[in-house]
């Protein structure tokens, strides 16, 4: 999977921790090849075999 010119909106009340998460994500995606898969609820976003995204269901 590969993403490229992503973009991002300005959000005056994102705190420190979640624009540092926003920052890391967005180096990941932005011209980057990822591998992805699913598995027991979570996708996975892995760049050169190394898991660097995981997102699962939140309740």
């Amino acid at each position: 999977m590969t993403f490229d010119s992503l973009g991002t909106t300005r959000m005056a009340c994102k705190d420190e921790e979640s624009k540092e998460t926003e920052r890391k994500m967005m180096h990941y995606l932005n011209n980057s090849t990822l591998r992805f898969d699913v598995a027991e609820q979570t996708l996975n976003f892995y760049k050169d075999d190394k898991l660097v995204m995981m997102f699962g269901l939140q309740f």
